[in-house]
């Protein structure tokens, strides 16, 4: 997976629940362990029977198999933190548990602070971020007088379709799995905290259940438009080509969030 930039970073810090200072710390905090590698593999000579290597965005350090309590199986997976949005939600409820962010050395050392420019930055960027605009009145996208630029864009909305479709169905896989999770109860057995940490765990894996849905919704909605508008496109003239390529737009809107979410 390629490194991610600053502000996708940011995306997922922001998802996984941090906002404020906090948020803009998570953003230092993932530059400084991984520079936004969400591959690394660090503190391998650390590793013993019971702990793996330091995995991802946020280097949580992995546990093995039959180590541990739930808490730490439930969150130090090493395949599953190679997720970005994964990582993201295990280093949140890693910070809960802990009260702060004693967990990672880089905040102890103050190694952290020299990236924290370019946390507010990205910060900044995401909240600045423009919405999505509309055509000109008037522009048209087609070609005038002619079918071959309707019909190139046809081909393009029922080309995107699948891709769409197909985001719609991950994305709920990751809604009821994050249902089940928020709905497991005494997982975490009977250890010091361990009541502290099952809440964080419900508490995140509840607010992950509904951003899925929600995007799944809007995905879900956005498809049955685009096939509508299409259908309908094949029996007009070519002055609905400004409405289609705002159909356009919405594709690529529900793509990205996709990305954001699953």
């Amino acid at each position: 997976m390629p490194v991610l930039s600053d502000q996708e970073i940011a995306r997922h810090a922001a998802n996984a629940g941090w906002s404020g200072n906090d948020l803009e710390t998570a953003v230092a905090v993932a530059l400084a362990e991984s520079g936004g590698d969400p591959d690394l593999l660090g503190d391998v000579r650390l590793q013993t029977d019971t702990w793996g290597p330091s995995v991802g965005l946020w280097q949580i350090r992995s546990i093995n198999a039959g180590h541990g309590n739930q808490f730490d199986q439930q969150h130090r997976n090493e395949a599953a933190n190679h997720d970005p949005a994964t990582n993201a939600a295990n280093a949140h409820a890693i910070y809960e548990q802990a009260g702060g962010w004693r967990p990672w050395t880089v905040h102890r050392t103050g190694a952290y602070q020299q990236y924290l420019d370019r946390a507010r930055r990205a910060v900044e960027a995401n909240r600045q971020a423009p919405a999505p605009t509309e055509p000109a009145s008037g522009q048209q996208s087609g070609a005038a007088g002619g079918g071959n630029g309707m019909s190139a864009q046809l081909s393009e909305l029922f080309g995107a379709l699948p891709k769409l479709l197909q985001s719609g169905d991950r994305l709920g896989k990751v809604g009821q799995a994050a249902q089940q999770t928020a709905a497991r109860s005494g997982a975490f057995g009977e250890v010091p905290g361990s009541s502290t940490a099952q809440q964080a765990n419900q508490r995140n894996a509840q607010r992950h259940s509904a951003h899925a849905n929600q995007a799944r919704g809007r995905i879900d909605r956005i498809g049955q438009d685009v096939d509508s508008s299409g259908r309908q496109y094949e029996r007009q003239d070519l002055d609905k080509s400004q409405e289609q390529q705002g159909q356009r737009i919405q594709i690529d809107n529900a793509y990205d969030a996709y990305q954001n979410y699953a």
